[in-house]
């Protein structure tokens, strides 16, 4: 079976839990599974893509990768912050059955990871970027320049529950900024480049890699040229159904004052961030 012809569900099937699929695989190519390259953005809703059929973002490097690869056009994360949602990415488990609850637990072994799996299948597994498990652990991969960020910076605010604590900076975050600086995102992406075009072709079995990028992650800040793409006093607002705010759920108002978003930002600020970041995870974010 073709790579591009996977449902999603063989897909998680093969990186979850491995060998049948890779094996059956291997057996319809002349022994050698499926080259795999898995690129990971953060906080970035597949909506967002022209490929998707989004009438303002443009994408078309993502397009073109998804026209040959899989595209998986109902998927979701099984947790809503990095450090759970990413453990249960990498194992095929429920965060929670791994022992990661938020961004001050990070997944640190007693699992095996579809890199763990692939390799014992005989695939060589590397990994660059953004990552976000407990620094030092076996996942199966050979790390090149990667990010355990929350192991070595938990994110306390996640333990406190009652009362909540708040994170008071965030709202000075939300502004929509331009900058000529590169994002580190561009040397990962050079990496990635780097060993597609010249490690890869001398790996005698198959691999996999990872490619871990953090945009379009918050903060809202982004290279100037955007701004003339996506003109902020052209961008649409958020449309937020009227009632749709006092409707939330308990804890997503909670999370609204967590984050102090609760009162409304101006709408020039949210179109700045919107045009800083179009490719929002959530287009009510900042109108909320």
């Amino acid at each position: 079976m073709p790579i591009n012809d996977m449902s999603r569900r063989e897909f998680g099937l093969m990186m979850a839990s491995g060998t049948p699929l890779l094996q059956r695989e291997a057996l319809s190519r002349d022994r050698r599974g499926p080259n795999i390259l898995f690129i990971c953005s953060d906080e970035h809703t597949g909506r967002y893509m022209g490929c998707q059929g989004h009438p303002l973002v443009h994408t078309p490097n993502m397009d073109a990768l998804a026209a040959r690869g899989t595209l998986f056009r109902n998927a979701y994360s099984n947790a809503p912050v990095c450090v759970p949602g990413r453990a249960a990415l990498m194992t095929g488990r429920f965060a929670s059955d791994v022992n990661s609850y938020s961004n001050s637990t990070c997944f640190a072994g007693g699992a095996p990871t579809w890199g763990n799996l692939l390799r014992d299948a005989g695939y060589y597994c590397w990994a660059t970027g953004k990552l976000d498990l407990t620094i030092g652990k076996d996942y199966g991969f050979h790390e090149i320049d990667t990010d355990h960020g929350h192991s070595i910076h938990p994110d306390i605010t996640s333990l406190f529950r009652q009362p909540v604590s708040y994170r008071v900076d965030i709202r000075g975050t939300l502004e929509g900024t331009f900058t000529d600086r590169v994002h580190p995102d561009a040397r990962r992406a050079a990496t990635a480049l780097d060993f597609l075009r010249n490690e890869a072709p001398k790996i005698d079995r198959p691999w996999a890699a990872w490619v871990g990028l953090t945009l379009p992650h918050p903060p809202f800040v982004s290279r100037k040229k955007y701004a003339d793409v996506y003109p902020p006093e052209k961008l649409p607002l958020p449309d937020i159904p009227p009632g749709y705010l006092e409707r939330l759920p308990i804890p997503f108002q909670v999370l609204r004052d967590f984050l102090r978003v609760s009162v409304p930002l101006p709408d020039d600020r949210v179109r700045r961030c919107r045009t800083a970041n179009p490719c929002l995870s959530s287009p009510r974010r900042c109108r909320s």
